[in-house]
């Protein structure tokens, strides 16, 4: 299991890149609190397909934090880290 970081909980993190990768040690982060805390409240995620073609798949992650709580530790060791957020969000990703 490969240990991987997804700045950006929105729908593509969460919902697309969070499906590639499901089976890896997944850390969220996100600068929205309520998602982060709902995230924490599940510890996984159900993610369905347009026209419910496909049944869902269940996606297992280890934790979802917000800018405030990261420290560098939470990235050490993580063999990727995935930048899923919007244009308008991305200089926050670089603070």
């Amino acid at each position: 299991m490969k240990k991987v970081v997804i700045v950006g909980a929105g729908k593509t993190g969460r919902g697309f890149l969070a499906r590639l990768l499901n089976g890896n040690k997944i850390t969220f982060i996100d600068k929205d609190e309520g998602t982060v805390s709902a995230l924490n409240e599940e510890k996984t995620i159900d993610i369905r397909f347009f026209g419910d073609k496909k049944p869902p798949v269940k996606v297992l992650f280890d934790k979802a934090l917000t800018w405030a709580e990261v420290s560098q530790k939470d990235f050490d060791g993580a063999e990727a880290v995935f930048v899923s957020v919007g244009g308008t969000n991305l200089a926050d990703v670089g603070e």
